[in-house]
């Protein structure tokens, strides 16, 4: 499932003034996309590309039964 995005004036002002990516911790460099959770849909943070492609949000999920 790939919610929508929830990005408000907050995020939009946080993902203009980032300048390094919230997941290898590295410079953006102008590589910059805007990374979220695909489940509940809310803005995580600025990412490059790569990073955010390669990211394994299956093993940041939890199951209950």
């Amino acid at each position: 499932q790939n919610n929508k995005m929830i990005y408000d004036e907050d995020d939009k002002k946080n993902h203009r003034c980032s300048t390094q990516c919230h997941i290898c911790e590295k410079p953006l460099n102008g590589d910059k996309v805007r990374d979220h959770c695909h489940i509940t849909g809310k803005y995580i943070g600025s990412a490059h590309y790569k990073c955010n492609i390669d990211r394994n949000y299956k093993k940041n999920l939890n199951v209950i039964f």
